[in-house]
């Protein structure tokens, strides 16, 4: 008896110290997901590649898993993160974030995110958002395609960015709209020497508010930033032309975005006293989990349309 006890007591030490003792990160160069959404290291490496696909490993003291996809070009200096995923505290998949590259200059660099939540109630929306940030940010720079495509997935949201000279030195202003043209979020940045400024250091960051637009506060930073509050789609998809409201800020640049397949492909206008005077077509990466992950992706976004329930942040 006294024998069996200190082997059933043995065996349990054993067990917690491999619990205890695993790695908290870890290279590997494949991923595997199962039907219940755990995310599943193939190939595990000892250390970092130096080319193609692979991806990072961290387990958290607060019991979260954090999984970056990563991609190192040939002859680049730096790996791409094509995507972040992230598991709950019972090591199933609960969100994924992609953020990519669309603007960058001396006003600091401008993302476009993609996040999906997959096991948490549809009140924690999925969203599509647009905002200037950090440019050491990890993010994919999408690819430009040489011509317009043949085809678009439909229309799934719209970005306003206008850019402006201003105190710290640059002003960015990045309107969301859902689909149906209907403003849903608004965020004011600053950048100084071509990176983003804390907003502490930005005067206009008072301004600035996200989600859902509240009558009261969204009058007057829209009339300040001459940010219309909807966007006849059909009308600027016609006539290439966005009426915008004249403002006292000198103006450095005004882009407009249309987000087609939430972030498949994203048309970007440029534009001038509101009409397009270029235009390019960027294409983000789709890794092989995003093939089979972005079914549930979109399947959450429709339940949210559905229910009413923003899409944009």
């Amino acid at each position: 008896m006294g024998g069996k006890v200190t082997l059933v007591v043995l065996i349990s030490a054993l067990c917690l110290i491999s619990v205890c003792c695993r790695p908290t990160s870890f290279y590997s160069t494949g991923l595997k997901i199962d039907p219940n959404l755990h995310l599943i290291p193939a190939g595990p490496v000892s250390a970092e590649p130096n080319t193609d696909s692979y991806y990072f490993f961290f387990h958290s003291a607060t019991g979260l898993t954090s999984v970056d996809h990563f991609d190192r070009k040939p002859g680049a200096a730096e790996s791409e993160r094509l995507l972040f995923m992230e598991t709950d505290h019972n090591e199933v998949l609960d969100r994924t974030v992609k953020e990519d590259e669309i603007l960058k200059g001396r006003f600091g660099t401008v993302y476009a995110e993609k996040t999906c939540f997959y096991t948490r109630p549809i009140t924690d929306f999925s969203y599509v958002s647009v905002q200037s940030y950090w440019n050491q940010l990890d993010h994919e720079i999408p690819s430009e395609l040489p011509r317009p495509p043949e085809s678009l997935p439909p229309l799934t949201s719209l970005s306003l960015v206008r850019i402006f000279r201003a105190d710290p030195e640059y002003l960015v202003v990045a309107a969301n709209y859902e689909p149906n043209g209907g403003l849903g979020s608004l965020h004011i940045d600053g950048a100084r020497d071509g990176d983003r400024v804390h907003s502490n250091f930005v005067p206009a960051e008072q301004d600035s508010f996200v989600q859902r637009i509240p009558k009261d506060r969204g009058s007057v930073a829209l009339k300040k930033y001459g940010i219309p509050a909807y966007i006849d789609v059909q009308e600027y998809v016609r006539s290439r032309r966005l009426s915008l409201a004249p403002t006292n800020l000198p103006q450095e640049m005004t882009v407009l975005n249309q987000h087609y397949g939430y972030n498949e492909v994203i048309r970007q206008d440029e534009l001038k006293d509101g009409a397009v005077v270029s235009s390019r077509f960027l294409q983000p990466s789709v890794t092989v989990e995003e093939s089979s992950l972005d079914p549930l992706c979109e399947s959450r976004f429709r339940q949210q349309k559905a229910m009413g329930l923003p899409t944009v942040r």
